[in-house]
């Protein structure tokens, strides 16, 4: 495979950067070759199929923008209060732009919106009439900005919210920025045009060049002063060419209806590739009183794919979690650890999409994540329903606020390569926390698939298991030498009574028993009240919690001379009431019957 050109100023960060990769690739297809290629290396976007000299002379001669045109705004020049000047290009390679202008207009005057201080109430009957009149080739602006179904028309939030960004329009935006770089009025590129696209694209210095205007508004760092907008401002500065390759971009990714608006009730979410709801893990220290209107999470790809791959890629590729759909940030990280997303794709990088600065909407990166070979994220799916119904309470306790939070965390750090065994753990919080509320939403038992993903290997995992199987028609046990773990202050009890609250929530599965060498001592005294116990004898456990073990261990010896079991021992035992306690709190832990026999030989007169 050859290198191609490398795009330099075309990287995953900035979105404006990521954007600009998309445009370049889908201007050339349309206007060039559709043979040219596009992939992902060492975090830079490469072309294959067109010299650097050739994209130079097309990009700065021969490129045709494609018109952005949004009448439905306040302040673009179409209604009686926002009424101004239009600057018309006349230049031929922006008669798309000019022929936009012209139905506009005419829309204005058909619709009444000539008329009117305030679009609001017309922007449907607005929109409606724009997509009957405007020329096929000439929609892709209106398109992107709306997402329009049979039963609704919403604002697209990728596209600034419908074109409107803060004060600004993405359509004055454009103009603005071409200003810059061509004469209007013949369509030739101005001095500065060829050294700011090189400083764009290939990353080059702008040999003392000075834009003083800012309109990148997809990428935070260019906004200059801590109040500044993405308006037109002295203190900050961008390239133009960054603004119009970026909204190529942004152009570029059109929503389409899929199966996932009857699975989500959320229009924007379920129309726009690679959309899903926000989500606080794994933002950081943004927080959740943020307004943020929603996340995406972008491919980057590493194979040559031609515009048509990628626009497939675009349309038709979605991120799936199990059988459903991801709708959320913490959906969308586990079906990448599972693998729930198109195979070509070799990582993707998150963005969400915050207010800020009055009603300016920035896009914020939060993090890259790579395809895992995780498939038993899957099964995490399971407790999504029972998450999402808690979700919706309102006002929940602050108890339980936490407790969710600790799972979407726990959830989240699954996906990254962390523990299932941690979320075994938050959700039995959960629902600790659930059970001591008003709310009545029980968690459906829990596949036994959870108990092999979850098993750390860990004693404590052991004796958790073993306890809660104790009370379950099926059976798990634990080895002696665990047991003698706990008896011998090893391991760590308040893990193991965390473990225990989650794994209640699972069906227990038929495990085999644990028999380990045994490398710990087990008291005789331990041994005797065990066998006792174990044997149905409801009196050793009450005596053990008193901290009365000398006579448990009385009771021990009648039983098991009951039992015609020689043994070795004269009188019972005395221990501390501490260790009784002890003794009383590992009688929990089941045992295998084989491992009761094992017992015995310990106190058995040889």
């Amino acid at each position: 495979m050859s290198n191609g050109i490398q795009l330099s100023g075309c990287t995953p960060e900035p979105i404006a950067a990521y954007l600009k990769a998309l445009g370049v690739l889908r201007v050339l297809a349309e206007q060039v070759d559709l043979s040219i290629r596009g992939f992902w290396r060492e975090n830079v976007f490469h072309l294959e199929g067109i010299t650097q000299e050739r994209l130079i002379e097309f990009f700065c001669k021969d490129w045709q923008p494609t018109p952005v045109v949004q009448p439905w705004n306040n302040g673009t020049g179409f209604t009686r209060e926002g009424k101004k000047n239009l600057t018309i290009p006349q230049a031929l390679r922006f008669k798309g732009i000019r022929t936009l202008i012209q139905v506009c207009e005419q829309v204005a005057v058909t619709t009444g919106l000539n008329q009117q201080d305030k679009v609001k109430q017309l922007k449907k009957q607005v929109l409606r009439e724009l997509r009957l009149r405007v020329p096929s080739h000439l929609r892709r602006g209106i398109e992107a900005a709306w997402i329009v179904t049979q039963d609704a028309e919403k604002l697209n939030f990728l596209l600034a919210n419908g074109g409107m960004s803060g004060n600004a329009d993405l359509g004055d935006l454009q103009s603005t920025a071409l200003k810059l770089l061509f004469n209007f009025d013949v369509g030739q590129p101005l001095t500065a045009s060829e050294d700011c696209f090189k400083a764009s694209v290939f990353r080059e210095s702008l040999k003392n060049t000075r834009i003083a205007k800012s309109i990148v508004f997809l990428d935070p760092g260019t906004t200059g002063s801590i109040n500044g907008t993405i308006g037109e401002s002295i203190e900050a500065q961008s390239n133009p060419w960054d603004y119009l390759l970026a909204l190529e971009g942004l152009l570029s990714i059109l929503p389409t209806v899929t199966r996932r608006y009857t699975q989500t009730n959320d229009l924007q979410i379920a129309c726009l590739p690679f959309a899903v709801r926000p989500s606080t893990a794994g933002q950081g220290t943004l927080t959740a009183a943020e307004t943020c209107r929603g996340e995406v999470w972008f491919p980057l790809w590493a194979k040559p794919l031609r515009w048509r791959l990628v626009e497939h890629l675009f349309t038709e590729a979605r991120l799936s979690l199990g059988n459903r759909p991801a709708v959320t940030g913490l959906d969308a990280r586990r079906a990448i650890a599972s693998l729930g997303c198109n195979r070509s794709i070799n990582q993707f990088v998150r963005y969400g999409y915050f207010v800020r600065n009055g009603d300016a909407q920035f896009a914020i990166p939060l993090g890259r994540f790579n395809p895992e070979q995780r498939p038993e994220a899957v099964i995490t799916a399971e407790v999504d329903s029972w998450l999402e119904q808690i979700g919706r309470v309102k006002r929940l306790p602050n108890s339980i606020e936490s407790a969710l939070n600790r799972v979407r965390l726990a959830l989240w750090d699954h996906a990254s390569g962390g523990s299932l065994l941690d979320v075994v753990i938050a959700l039995g919080q959960l629902e600790e926390a659930r059970d001591r509320s008003s709310i009545r939403t029980r968690l459906r038992p829990l596949s036994s698939d959870w108990i092999r993903a979850a098993n750390d290997g860990s004693i404590e995992f052991r004796l958790a298991l073993a306890e809660v199987a104790k009370k379950t028609p099926t059976h798990a046990f634990c080895g002696l030498d665990d047991v003698a773990a706990f008896l011998h202050h090893e391991t760590d009890d308040d893990r193991i009574d965390e473990i225990v609250k989650g794994l209640k929530l699972i069906q227990i599965p038929q495990v085999e028993r644990s028999t380990p060498q045994l490398q710990r001592v087990i008291p005789a005294s331990f041994a005797l009240c065990e066998i006792a116990h174990s044997w149905d004898n409801q009196q050793i456990l009450p005596l053990l919690e008193s901290g009365n073990c000398l006579d448990a261990t009385a009771i021990a010896l009648v039983r098991l001379q009951q039992a015609n079991i020689p043994v070795r021992l004269s009188s019972p035992i005395p221990e501390s009431a501490e260790t009784a306690r002890r003794f009383a709190s590992a009688l929990r832990f089941s045992l295998h019957r084989s491992q009761i026999q094992h017992l015995i030989t310990i106190v058995k007169r040889p």
